[in-house]
């Protein structure tokens, strides 16, 4: 996870509210994003995330509220120094992907020569080289979501915002895409992720917005928010009757095996610690490998806070 940003807000919405007809999309949303940090923004289908992306690169308007772009309002030369990737793949299947990228670089203000530079420059980077006069419609879908991010990419902009940029990838492509948004972050610049894989937001973002039906859940940093839901249990590995400890209320098996041995997940009878039960291992002498509180999960907080899974 991103250690703390710091310095002026890149992006800020100010109590956000759209609506489509008689629809509430968004209801009253508020967040920032600040220099070198990736923020999360979660929710099931139809809880406003790409309303909220929309709006924050001009695509649409709020009914309500105000929107920000390094400290103003939103303006050409401002969405010049972003990068855009939505959900829906939107190339044009007969472009070849170099052409495109030289293209796009071209409406952001680069030279030709520039463009075909660093477009050359990204499709490398996706490990693409070999594809760069191929026309997007022969394209996979994981290599053609690479030429997307490749894309949201160019023109080297300040602010990339991401709407499920993992859609179609591989594991081994999803750990290169990982690579790239933190390289983007760590050279200054921010990065807004919508998406469905929670676990990739526990490991990329230093904070995050859960929405549900268009309304603020859960906002903060991912760290905190995950410890705040937990309920004093405790992960143990190892041999022996921990059932029988005076502490423990009932145990169950843990979701997570880890290293093909299932933790064991020790429920704690009111008052008790953490501290009393781990003397209590040491007293009877049974055997551990691993103690540790038990942290959620961002998708055992999004069933919890919503009442549905991600994809749901």
């Amino acid at each position: 996870m991103n250690g703390k940003s710091s310095g002026a807000a890149l992006l800020e919405l100010r109590r956000v509210t759209k609506r489509f007809g008689s629809r509430l999309a968004v209801s009253d949303v508020s967040f920032s994003l600040r220099p070198g940090e990736i923020f999360g923004l979660l929710g099931p289908n139809g809880a406003g995330k790409t309303t909220l992306l929309r709006i924050a690169v001009d695509l649409l308007r709020p009914d309500e509220g105000a929107v920000e772009i390094f400290g103003r309002a939103p303006r050409p030369e401002a969405l010049e120094r972003m990068g855009y990737l939505p959900e829906d793949r939107g190339l044009p299947a007969r472009a070849r992907a170099l052409n495109l990228l030289i293209y796009l670089g071209e409406l952001k203000g680069m030279s030709r020569a520039s463009a075909r530079e660093q477009g050359r420059a990204l499709l490398g980077r996706m490990e693409l080289d070999a594809r760069e006069r191929s026309k997007i419609g022969e394209l996979s879908k994981g290599n053609q979501q690479k030429v997307q991010m490749a894309a949201a990419l160019m023109g080297d902009p300040m602010l990339l915002l991401v709407d499920e940029p993992f859609s179609g990838l591989d594991p081994m492509n999803r750990s290169l895409v990982v690579q790239l948004l933190q390289e983007t972050v760590a050279q200054g610049k921010a990065v807004l992720i919508s998406t469905h894989q929670l676990q990739h937001v526990e490991q990329l973002c230093h904070r995050m917005l859960l929405l549900n039906q268009g309304s603020m859940v859960l906002e903060g940093e991912v760290g905190p928010v995950r410890k705040s839901y937990a309920d004093g249990s405790v992960l143990v590995r190892g041999s022996g009757d921990f059932a029988a400890l005076p502490g423990v209320q009932r145990v169950a098996l843990a979701a997570d095996g880890g290293n093909g041995e299932l933790p064991i997940r020790l429920y704690l009878k009111p008052g008790v610690t953490t501290e009393t039960i781990l003397q209590q291992v040491v007293e009877r002498r049974l055997s551990l490998t691993s103690f540790a509180p038990h942290v959620p999960t961002l998708e055992e907080i999004f069933v919890r806070a919503v009442g549905g899974r991600p994809d749901a």
